[in-house]
């Protein structure tokens, strides 16, 4: 897994599969919904997922 900033407020998660990619999104999208995990927006492709609207990206990473 590799993570790398994107502007000021967003991170790209990069994974080796496309299986992972899909179980992080998952994963991420219920963190948000449980409340754990403050992001505007969660954006899977191929094998990378962003997060974008991190209040504090270096934090998360």
């Amino acid at each position: 897994m590799r993570v790398l900033p994107v502007g000021t407020d967003a991170l790209l998660v990069e994974v080796s599969s496309g299986d992972q990619a899909q179980a992080l999104h998952a994963e991420l999208l219920r963190r948000r919904a449980a409340g754990s995990l403050r992001v505007r927006e969660i954006v899977p492709a191929a094998r990378t997922v962003l997060l974008d609207g991190l209040a504090d990206p270096a934090g998360l990473a």
